[in-house]
């Protein structure tokens, strides 16, 4: 018996996604090739072949989202390639990312967010609807929150295939400045402010830090800032972390090729 994936699309970041299922037969991507590169190899001045170096880093990619329209079943209306086309139209109307979810056996139920590149196309047989894509990110992540709030001085054990690029700090209890180590790879973040009566929250993947709610970006003192994100959590591992003063709350999802 074949695997089902359970295709649906979400339209905010905390909805139910509206499943696919009941308007097809089959849903099925074409091809998630790229994801799995980590950017483009470098062509090495006076040197054969070309070569991966840690400063490369995995690129979003396109993909075809494939869906065999349900036109023999009673209940469903004629119109079942509009509904399609519409949910997707709106997916490119959406002010917020939109995301594309779905249950793999080699990952469970993840997610990815996406746009849609143009209309969606009937092939042959006419049934089939093509719908070219583009993932906004390289990585699916899961649905639900793998890490809620935990304290990654006592170790944080990643499950996914990808690093964790966004997770998400809470600094509190300190009255001197507190600083996060991440120890596997050096990273540090300094937050200099008293966190005894009002916590700093940080989110490393959009870089923002905020205190009761507003901006307050002077607060943090990151070791880079030559990177799109502030800490990043290695893959399938142990991480490592030591906090020099309070407490951190660390709130992430596993990330997946």
């Amino acid at each position: 018996m074949a695997f089902d994936y359970q295709y649906g699309i979400r339209l905010d970041s905390e909805g139910s996604p509206t499943a696919l299922a009941p308007v097809s037969t089959m849903v099925r991507i074409l091809p998630e090739v790229y994801a799995k590169q980590r950017a483009r190899p470098s062509v090495v001045a006076n040197a054969h072949g070309s070569v991966l170096t840690s400063r490369t880093f995995y690129d979003s990619f396109n993909f075809v989202l494939q869906v065999d329209a349900d036109y023999g079943t009673p209940e469903l209306p004629a119109t079942v390639y509009e509904n399609i086309a519409i949910l997707l139209g709106r997916a490119n109307d959406h002010l917020e990312r939109v995301w594309l979810t779905r249950t793999a056996p080699h990952q469970g139920a993840v997610e990815i967010p996406f746009v849609v590149l143009r209309e969606p196309r009937t092939s042959n047989p006419r049934h089939r609807i093509q719908i070219p894509c583009r993932a906004l990110e390289p990585f699916w992540r899961d649905q639900a929150v793998t890490f809620a709030a935990v304290d990654p001085t006592a170790g944080v054990t990643t499950l996914g295939s990808a690093p964790i690029p966004d997770a998400v700090l809470v600094f509190s209890g300190a009255a001197v400045a507190s600083t996060l180590t991440h120890t596997d790879t050096g990273d540090t973040l300094t937050i200099t402010a008293n966190t005894t009566v009002n916590a700093v929250t940080v989110d490393c993947g959009v870089r923002t830090v905020k205190q009761l709610g507003a901006h307050a970006d002077a607060l943090l003192t990151p070791s880079s800032t030559s990177r799109p994100w502030f800490i990043e959590l290695l893959r399938d591992q142990l991480n490592s972390f030591t906090v020099s003063s309070g407490s951190v709350a660390l709130t992430a999802r596993d990330r997946h090729l």
